[in-house]
């Protein structure tokens, strides 16, 4: 399937919630300096208050969004906050001839993401970013 398609069905899944499900956050929204801060910090201290990339990964929302995608049928696939890697692995250890390429705007999560990847070699890279177009 095209990365289009793969997309396409992203975002009917997205649009198959109902309203009510969605909710204002009425939280301010970071700049991009404080947001690297937070995940700086997820990377050397995990998630306080939550369950962290560091712990499991996966799960029915996980599976659920991965059913949708079709990894099978894809060449490559882009990632942006890719934070540990940790959906880059779990991809790549089922698609064998898929090659991702992935950015974060946190200089750990990125070296984080690298070492964790290693073992996949050239079929990962991952690039840092500073998250403004």
């Amino acid at each position: 399937m095209p990365a289009r398609s793969a997309l396409l069905a992203l975002a009917a899944a997205a649009q198959a919630c109902p309203a009510s499900a969605a909710t204002l956050d009425a939280r301010r929204t970071l700049s991009r300096a404080e947001a690297r801060r937070v995940y700086d910090g997820f990377a050397r201290r995990g998630h306080i208050g939550g369950r962290d990339a560091s712990g499991g990964y996966g799960g029915p929302a996980v599976e659920a969004l991965l059913s949708m995608a079709a990894f099978a049928d894809a060449e490559s696939c882009v990632e942006f906050g890719c934070g540990q890697a940790k959906l880059a692995n779990l991809v790549l250890a089922e698609h064998p001839s898929l090659r991702w390429s992935a950015v974060d705007q946190s200089p750990e999560m990125v070296a984080l993401a690298r070492a964790a990847m290693r073992p996949h070699g050239r079929r990962f890279a991952v690039a840092l970013t500073r998250g403004e177009p």
